[in-house]
Parts: structure tokens; C-alpha cells; sequence
């Protein structure tokens, strides 16, 4: 199951790297193992600081989430990236 977590994560880093790539905006993707965490925004290239999309804690392991919880948060991520795209 953590595997399929895994999974979901590796690509929320492609989707940031092909947002980074082929579009006018930045995506910033950092990993927080300390937490069992990543964080994901995207903001205009020429404004960097304007977030048109920003969350700032997305789990991917936790003894008091569900699986299909995790899932479920990290999908949520996937869909938001792949609008940029």
C-alpha cells in the first residue's frame, strides 16, 4: 500500500517537472520525509510570487489516515497539477 503512496507521489514530481518544462508556470515540489510529506504549489512564471495553486501538506503516511484516505489526498494534488499541463 505504501508502494501505491509511493507511486502518487513520484508522479506528482513528474507533473511539477512538466509543468516546470513546457508551460508559463513554476511548480514547486519539496518532500518532507521528516513528516512523511510533500508540498506542492504553482505559481506564473512571470510573478513567482502570485500562488494559483498552493498546498503546503500533502501526507503520505500516516498511522491515524486510512489508506484510501492518503489516496485520496494525493489524487487530489494529481488533478489540480494536471490542469496546469
Amino acid at each position: 500500500m505504501l508502494e501505491e503512496r509511493l507511486m502518487m507521489i513520484d508522479e506528482i514530481y513528474n507533473l511539477a517537472n512538466k509543468i516546470n518544462l513546457n508551460t508559463d508556470y513554476y511548480c514547486f515540489f519539496s518532500t518532507y520525509p521528516h513528516v512523511r510529506g510533500v508540498s506542492v504549489s504553482v505559481t506564473p512564471k512571470k510573478n513567482y510570487l502570485e500562488k494559483l495553486y498552493n498546498n503546503s501538506s500533502v501526507e503520505y503516511d500516516r498511522i491515524f489516515k486510512t489508506h484510501e484516505e492518503l489516496c485520496e489526498g494525493l489524487a487530489k494534488v494529481i488533478e489540480e497539477l494536471k490542469k496546469f499541463i
